[in-house]
């Protein structure tokens, strides 16, 4: 652990945690972070570097210093992690956010964590000064079906890990860390959303609920905001005012053949980020390309 000066409590403290693949993807969520965030001067940035190349720490500290904050790399000892299962689109990077508080300077009370395929559209300065009051940390609530495999009780409620407001302290006092990484040895066939699934294990009733609006996700709009306990008012503004827009899920905005309906707000960090069109990528080309052929087969078929 890092130590530092006393907290200067005028300073928010944002944690981003994405591999080589998801570097350009944390540049367009910093962009969107820049682009509404009233006070830029009073933002932190701690990114976590272990896989990211020098490539990518410049395009990240080219687009921290247009935005007029700072950064900082970090970088974590990831023996911890042991045999944590993998697969799909999540790689051993998704554990990083369980590690990240022990790694963080002691001025660090609170910060804010946050995946790296999102974007932000409105200040989240608000989100430093939410009242947690003895929990861990505040988050968006999710509909869950297995909290009988998982060891919850039948009404706990079950949180999204990719916006994530965090009291370091508590979460040190409360061994969460230790607490996840030994669900995460435990349970590998249980777990379904990995460091999620065990922060849901170990933080169960120590969490406060934030509006559905700082992390709409897309299946939001296909359910009802009672599900949830959350207010047909509160759900209103998440769908049709969204504060943060997490891409959660396989289909990401940068895929050719993703139809997500905020795909262009995306586009529209990523030119503030000063990243090229996807199009001109040889990936996305030949992405683009296979989805017109599948989709003439299917036509002429």
């Amino acid at each position: 652990m890092v130590s530092g000066a006393p907290s200067d409590p005028s300073q928010m403290h944002l944690v981003l945690c994405p591999d080589e693949n998801y570097a350009e993807h944390a540049a367009v969520v910093l962009a969107s972070v820049f682009a509404n965030i009233s006070d830029p001067g009073r933002l932190k940035i701690w990114m976590v570097a272990n896989e990211l190349s020098a490539r990518s720490r410049a395009l990240l500290v080219r687009v921290v210093g247009q935005g007029g904050g700072q950064i900082e790399f970090l970088t974590i000892d990831t023996a911890r992690l042991g045999a944590a299962p993998v697969g799909g689109h999540v790689s051993l990077a998704g554990y990083y956010r369980l590690l990240v508080p022990a790694n963080l300077p002691s001025v660090v009370e609170r910060f804010l964590y946050l995946d790296s395929d999102l974007i932000v559209e409105d200040d989240i300065a608000p989100l430093f000064a939410v009242d947690l009051g003895d929990n861990v940390l505040a988050a968006v609530a999710n509909p869950c079906s297995r909290h009988a495999q998982l060891g919850l009780r039948a009404d706990a409620p079950y949180f999204n890990s990719g916006v994530l407001v965090i009291d370091r302290r508590r979460w040190l006092a409360g061994n969460v860390s230790e607490r996840a990484l030994a669900v995460i040895a435990e349970k590998p066939d249980v777990l379904r959303y990995w460091d999620q699934d065990a922060l849901n294990c170990v933080i169960a009733g120590c969490w406060t609920p934030l509006e559905p609006a700082w992390n709409q996700q897309h299946y939001f709009i296909r359910i009802e905001p009672g599900v949830l306990d959350y207010e047909p008012e509160a759900w209103r503004r998440a769908l049709e005012h969204p504060r943060i827009i997490h891409f959660s899920g396989v289909k990401k905005p940068w895929h050719a053949k993703t139809r997500h309906p905020f795909r262009a707000r995306y586009h529209h960090y990523r030119r503030r980020a000063g990243l090229p069109p996807l199009w001109l990528r040889p990936a996305h080309l030949i992405e683009a390309l296979r989805s017109m052929c599948r989709l003439a087969k299917s036509t002429n078929d």
